[in-house]
């Protein structure tokens, strides 16, 4: 779960406003595959900070039955 650190250590509306700066940044410099290739990664990244806390806490109070 490490890479949920930026959203423990910031707020998360502060973590997603940041991907949307550089993801507009991006496309406004003109690079669209890399600004495509960006939300990709963030899109994955959304779905890992949602699936996976509630599986680890499923799987924890499995193996120590709390």
């Amino acid at each position: 779960m490490l890479p949920l650190r930026p959203f423990a250590r910031f707020n998360p509306l502060v973590v997603w406003i940041g991907a949307l700066v550089v993801i507009y940044g991006l496309r406004a410099v003109g690079l669209g595959p890399l600004s495509f290739a960006f939300s990709m990664v963030w899109l994955a990244f959304c779905v890992y900070s949602w699936v996976v806390p509630p599986l680890v806490r499923r799987w924890i109070n499995r193996k120590w039955g709390s």
